[in-house]
């Protein structure tokens, strides 16, 4: 009786199904567009445990009626309906009629809004029959109208989010589809590239409204070059090795928004509930409105939480910092040292082929860097700073006697290059200098009093807002590089 009137979309589905995950950005979208028009959703969990389906509605997201029994294919409605694949979709129209068993993606929401149309229009009267007055259950309407607008509000932003990571989750499903043999190279670099930059926009946002103060998210490298060329063996290899990671990158970003995820479902559902009562006329009128004054201040506090999150980001974020800061400042300046002595040898090389004086002092700076740079890796290799995998010595050429002559010195500056990436990934393990924290600091001081003085002068946040945003980008920046 609850459905009666209403189109309805049967989903059976199992948590652990690739094709399940790739499904549900499709019946997310066909729910959000559609819920407020007559249409309902029945989500048939066939996991083999109700704590299984459980965990991965709250991780999707899925803000719709389900029933879960825990007996995988032997569920009674999947044995009823003969369903022997997942997903499996049925639609029921508003007359209960099956009126489609074979439905899928984009042509859910096709269907369903066809569907929906055919809904007659509503002809009951405000009269029912117990002498409440319409015009207290017409303001109880508005006020719940209200109340579910302003919950959009707050669910807008959060939804947008899991639509991002439910592409990218979908790019990485296809990636790991092209491999172990992967032919269409250019078709991966561009999808890959899609759903890091994803990943990025989503990681970005969260960080911005203090989501992920103490989670570590880390974004796949990308390791093509920025042209068209094609890409090689090796960047391929990079990419299947980046998938799995990836994935629990995602998974781990949708955790963090799973506070607020669940506490916007749970007011929706509550919503609905009263919704119901109200037009049945089932339920007593004080009752109701007692419960319409709880989930509006459910809902206040929820809006209020989410409008400027970055506002309190703003204040909180400075514990992010402590943890960027206290590294080994010794090394540091010895990694400096060192950096200033690669760009002299650089600097002195073309002369150094010419005069044996010049490449005397080449070679005795070389040599110095390269032996203290040698014995700084070995220990912070020890120290579990970087792997032996991570660094490129190539040696030193000058221990070997090289004599510089137009052809030998375009090896040695390979040389350079090769020791000079090196450094440069030293010096970012390093972590943030304590200079780099405190100039961080010190924006974000001026930032506290930008919005200050924004407020006293009335005028609107969004220029500091913007700049906000960029410290994050910094921040998030030099903390990929740390690690």
């Amino acid at each position: 009786s609850e459905f009666r009137g209403k189109v309805v979309l049967i989903f059976f589905w199992m948590g652990g199904n690739q094709a399940t995950a790739s499904e549900l950005r499709h019946v997310k979208r066909a729910y959000t567009t559609l819920r407020d028009d007559g249409f309902e959703i029945i989500g048939v969990s066939l996991d083999d445990t109700v704590e299984e389906a459980q965990a991965f509605i709250r991780l999707k997201g899925m803000p719709w009626h389900h029933v879960a029994e825990g007996g995988g294919w032997d569920t009674r409605l999947a044995k009823d309906l003969e369903v022997f694949s997942v997903p499996q979709m049925f639609i029921v129209d508003h007359e209960g009629i099956c009126v489609s068993d074979s439905v899928r993606g984009s042509s859910l929401l096709r269907v369903a809004r066809r569907e929906v149309k055919r809904i007659p229009e509503d002809t009951t009267t405000t009269d029912d029959g117990r002498g409440q007055n319409p015009t207290v259950v017409r303001s109880l309407e508005d006020r719940l109208a209200n109340t579910g607008r302003q919950l959009d509000d707050v669910a807008t932003p959060y939804a947008e989010l899991h639509a991002k990571l439910d592409t990218a989750f979908d790019l990485l499903d296809w990636l790991s589809q092209q491999y172990p043999h992967p032919k269409r190279t250019q078709l991966i670099r561009i999808r890959y590239g899609t759903a890091r930059d994803l990943m990025t926009e989503v990681r970005q946002e969260l960080f911005v409204n203090g989501y992920l103060n103490d989670r570590v998210i880390e974004i796949p490298p990308y390791p093509f070059v920025d042209d068209d060329s094609e890409p090689d063996a090796m960047q391929l290899n990079v990419v299947r090795d980046a998938i799995a990671p990836a994935r629990r990158s995602i998974e781990i970003l949708r955790l963090a928004m799973s506070g607020t995820w669940a506490d916007v479902q749970t007011v929706r559902s509550d919503l609905k509930y009263i919704n119901r009562r109200l037009g049945w006329s089932r339920g007593d009128l004080n009752e109701l409105t007692g419960k319409i004054d709880e989930v509006e201040q459910i809902v206040g506090a929820l809006h209020t939480r989410t409008r400027t999150p970055w506002l309190r980001q703003l204040d909180e974020i400075e514990t992010v910092l402590d943890g960027m800061a206290g590294g080994d400042e010794s090394l540091k300046v010895r990694a400096s040292i060192m950096a200033e002595q690669l760009a002299h040898c650089r600097k002195r090389l073309p002369i150094a082929t010419r005069r044996a004086s010049v490449y005397v002092e080449v070679r005795d700076t070389y040599t110095t860097m390269y032996d203290d740079l040698d014995a700084m890796v070995a220990a912070l290799v020890d120290r579990g700073t970087i792997t032996a995998s991570d660094v490129d010595m190539p040696g030193n050429p000058f221990k070997e006697g090289v004599s510089l002559d137009a052809r030998t010195r375009i090896q040695v500056d390979a040389v350079l290059d090769r020791v000079g990436t090196t450094l440069d990934l030293i010096r970012r393990r390093l972590g943030a200098s304590t200079a780099d924290v405190e100039a961080l600091r010190s924006r974000l001081a001026q930032l506290r009093l930008d919005v200050q003085a924004a407020r006293d002068a009335g005028a609107p946040l969004g220029a500091v807002e913007e700049d906000f945003r960029t410290l994050c980008d910094e921040i998030l920046t030099m903390m990929d590089d740390a690690r």
